[in-house]
């Protein structure tokens, strides 16, 4: 079989003398075989020619082309609001974190720190500060507890102690703003469990501009090693705070979960689904439940792929 070769060198291109129709049908080739050459190319420095060869098929025939995938075309994101970021922790110092969404899909997501939160398990907080998986301080002091349940249900209250019959007897009952409203108040089973729910704590601003909830599903990213996790918005906060979740969460994600002193200052994607939750969260929800729920919310909009490149 007769071979038909081309010299690509810098752009130009030269050829021997064929007939018009083979040209076309060559033409076609070349630009495919360009693009397979240009690894090759560029580790050369571009110098020096470089020979593409074409099978010589029949008269009028078409040369086989191979299928070259299309690169995938991501939506632009588009910013959609800003707020004041709070570093409750080191310095103090306060920073913007801008909210993006994708045209046409329901989420909005942005980049931040992750404090951890152990809100809502029944060993976050104890009379002795040090037993506590926080600090007792973070749950306030007497006269002013708005991080534990007190006997009046105001922050100046008297604090209730667990019971015998209680998950953890002798720590203080921890609430988180998502409620499982079939239990009683002062049953700690009430609350979403920092210890074993990947949760989120969703910002007022959030709720605000976004028509987010408390129950709402998330993603969650982790840009220094690339692990992610589904999560739920179990908890708010002032509008001024961005960037908590739980002690599983962290753990999924990789990252230091000690609510005293573990979490980063940057780094970590929260994408929010608003109006997502269909249905009043229970305490007996699966983490297995909550993942398929949220995995439909996260297909819908993307995926970890266009998640992954969007936060870059």
């Amino acid at each position: 079989m007769h071979r038909l070769t081309f010299i690509l060198n810098k752009g130009s291109l030269n050829w021997h003398s064929m007939s018009p129709i083979r040209l076309a049908h060559a033409c076609a080739v070349v630009a495919v075989s360009a693009l397979s050459c240009a690894p090759s190319i560029a580790q050369n420095g571009g110098s020096g020619p470089r020979v593409i060869q074409i099978p010589q098929t029949s008269a009028g025939a078409v040369p086989r082309i191979a299928n070259v995938p299309s690169p995938r075309v991501l939506p632009p994101k588009v910013k959609l609001f800003q707020v004041f970021e709070h570093q409750w922790q080191g310095t103090g110092t306060k920073r913007y974190r801008d909210r993006y969404g994708v045209k046409g899909k329901k989420g909005f997501f942005f980049t931040s720190g992750l404090m951890i939160d152990a809100d809502g398990s029944p060993r976050a907080f104890n009379r002795i500060s040090d037993r506590g998986l926080d600090d007792l301080s973070n749950a306030g002091h007497p006269g002013d507890w708005w991080g534990i349940m007190t006997n009046n249900g105001e922050t100046w209250g008297k604090p209730i102690v667990q019971g015998p019959h209680d998950p953890a007897p002798g720590f203080y009952i921890s609430p988180t703003s998502l409620e499982d409203t079939t239990k009683r108040e002062t049953d700690p089973r009430r609350y979403v469990d920092a210890m074993k729910v990947p949760y989120i704590v969703l910002s007022g601003t959030a709720a605000q501009n976004q028509n987010a909830h408390l129950g709402d599903y998330a993603v969650v990213l982790n840009k220094q090693n690339g692990k992610w996790a589904y999560a739920i918005c179990g908890d708010d906060w002032p509008e001024t705070k961005v960037g908590e979740g739980s002690i599983a969460l962290a753990k999924i994600l990789n990252i230091d979960a000690n609510p005293r002193e573990g979490g980063v200052d940057d780094g970590v994607v929260y994408l929010i689904f608003p109006g997502s939750r269909k249905k009043p969260w229970r305490a007996e929800e699966t983490v297995e439940q909550t993942n398929r729920e949220a995995a439909k919310a996260f297909e819908a909009w993307g995926g970890i792929a266009q998640l992954k490149a969007l936060s870059k």
